[in-house]
């Protein structure tokens, strides 16, 4: 009785999670915090085995390791293990969705919950920028951070929309009317990494999906057309897409020094790092160059570049090797199945999100982090529970 009395509060938490994941993080850190309480006191009434894939597994054993050794040998090491606190505990929706996800209705569930929750944030961003506001940001802190949100998001529920995967037509009508609606409103964030990042992953969908290539790619092609024509009559958006090569454009010119920057730290703190959450401090105070116009930066506006700067070559790797198993997995089971829809999902949706982490710390993002480990619990479910069907 009681288990069944918490799978269903669990169930409607990861509800909860989903509606909150694009528009607020209170919401979701209430969610994640019941969740964990809930999936101890099942585990407390009536012990159970969780069932997640070893080599998976171990890469995100092998993530904790480094970057816990690289805390152990900071500078600071009271910061570190906060920061490593901040970092594993969004984690937890991956485990809350496999321990509770039990039925493919309870996953469409889901799924609807989170594609309503980045339609309010799309309409929340339109109605910003119909306001004036030039860069708008929905719900989120700022514009890069919507574009992270909306890079995750879009690569969802275009597959879910244009695959197979037993939807009723009016969701595939939703999903694919949610997926054009985010689309647009990315280009009206003006966030040129996040462009770049779903070029990325609308090349890695046509070379993923070899039976639909050509229909993608005529897709594709008609949205670089009106992106064109968007290009020649908006001359806002020239100005902005022609500044991605401007290196005497101070967003391009201040992510330069800053790399630079960064790579002076790792030549000095080569194997470890100055340790994790150490970026700001060192930076700002000791090697932030004289030519930098902006201060108090606390990443290099790229994910690798953190990992190597605070963790050194030990951290970076773990970071590589972690996600070297995530896209090494959900490629097999792609691979192994073209109907796990999701696994292909996931793939792209890490692509969108590695990619834009190039130019953007977005992991650093408690939202965007929770909801990109969300997904890869919900994928993961989704091909466990078409094997047992």
């Amino acid at each position: 009785m009681l288990d069944s009395y918490i799978d269903k509060s669990m169930y409607y938490m990861l509800l909860l999670f989903a509606l909150s994941s694009n528009l607020s993080t209170a919401g979701t850190s209430i969610a994640m915090v019941i969740g964990l309480l809930l999936t101890i006191v099942k585990y407390v009434n009536k012990p159970f085995n969780i069932e997640f894939d070893k080599k998976l597994l171990r890469g995100f054993i092998v993530f904790a390791i480094t970057i816990f050794i690289a805390a152990i040998c900071s500078q600071n090491s009271i910061i570190s293990f906060k920061h490593i606190f901040a970092t594993m505990n969004r984690f937890i929706p991956i485990l809350l969705v496999i321990v509770f996800v039990k039925k493919r209705e309870q996953l469409i569930n889901i799924l609807l919950c989170l594609s309503l929750s980045i339609f309010m944030d799309d309409i929340m961003a339109i109605w910003q920028r119909i306001g004036g506001l030039g860069q708008p940001h929905g719900f989120n802190n700022t514009h890069t951070f919507l574009a992270s949100h909306l890079l995750a998001m879009i690569p969802l529920f275009w597959v879910l929309a244009m695959e197979e995967y037993s939807l009723h037509p009016r969701y595939k009508a939703w999903f694919s009317m949610v997926a054009g609606t985010s689309a647009v409103v990315l280009v009206l964030t003006d966030t040129r990494g996040a462009w770049l990042a779903m070029l990325a992953v609308c090349v890695m969908y046509a070379l993923l999906n070899r039976k639909k290539q050509f229909k993608i790619l005529m897709l594709v092609l008609l949205a670089l057309i009106l992106a064109f024509l968007a290009f020649l009559y908006i001359p806002a958006l020239q100005v902005r897409v022609l500044s991605i090569g401007d290196m005497q454009q101070t967003g391009n010119s201040e992510r330069l020094l800053m790399w630079q920057s960064s790579w002076k730290i790792f030549l000095d703190y080569p194997l470890i790092g100055v340790g994790p959450g150490e970026f700001a401090n060192f930076y700002n105070n000791q090697y932030i160059s004289p030519l930098a116009q902006e201060q108090g930066h606390t990443s290099p506006h790229n994910n690798f570049l953190l990992y190597l700067t605070e963790t050194g070559i030990v951290g970076l790797s773990g970071f590589v090797y972690l996600f070297f198993c995530v896209i090494n997995y959900f490629l097999r089971q792609y691979r192994n199945n073209s109907q796990l829809v999701l696994s292909l999902a996931m793939l792209l949706v890490t692509v969108g999100i590695l990619g834009e982490g190039l130019t953007d710390h977005n992991f650093g993002q408690a939202s965007i982090a929770r909801l990109y480990w969300f997904i890869l619990g919900l994928a993961y479910s989704a091909g466990r529970l078409q094997q047992h069907e």
